[in-house]
């Protein structure tokens, strides 16, 4: 299985396969027409695209180190977060989804990541199956091959440039971050 995030279940064996970074994706269209924020306070002038069971009126990121609530204008507010990106890629709005949501978008130049130097707290992308000394061979090439494929994955779909993390950088140039 994959989880994102802390893992709390003691029970469960888990690898680390890359970071879950958070940011802010608009449309090429949305950018053209409106222009792309720099700073958070800017977000208030800008269509904000909300999801989630109860979409929340803050976007939260991290500034030197520091947690920084930034309340938004929620132009749409959805519950379900394919149709925020659905609105996004129509160029409704500016949206917070992970990277791994919209790797294909990215990647299809359909999507731009906006205010770089901005992004919320991550949490990492794991791996996670049985406990046991005695792991099953299939089971541990199954977890090489998801661990392997998923990084090379992220490797290609985190926007290179000045403000991608340096452990991106190693994994795209081949450098096996994750410990096995």
């Amino acid at each position: 299985a994959f989880r994102f995030g802390t893992l709390h279940d003691s029970s469960l064996s888990a690898r680390q396969i890359a970071p879950n970074h958070r940011v802010l994706w608009a449309a090429p269209s949305y950018v053209a027409r409106h222009g792309a924020p720099t700073t958070p306070d800017e977000l208030s002038r800008h269509a904000c695209i909300a999801y989630g069971p109860r979409p929340a009126g803050h976007w939260l990121f991290h500034v030197n180190g520091q947690p920084l609530a930034v309340r938004i204008q929620g132009t749409f507010l959805v519950n379900d977060g394919d149709v925020a990106q659905s609105l996004a890629l129509e160029g409704a709005g500016i949206f917070f989804k992970s990277i791994w949501d919209v790797g294909v978008h990215i990647e299809a130049g359909r999507l731009l990541h906006v205010m770089q130097d901005f992004a919320a707290p991550t949490e990492p992308l794991h791996v996670v199956f049985p406990n046991g000394r005695q792991l099953a061979p299939r089971v541990r090439q199954f977890v090489d091959f998801a661990v392997e494929r998923l990084q090379d994955t992220w490797a290609r779909i985190v926007p290179a440039g000045p403000h991608r993390p340096a452990t991106v950088n190693r994994l795209a140039d081949g450098e096996a971050a994750i410990p096995r």
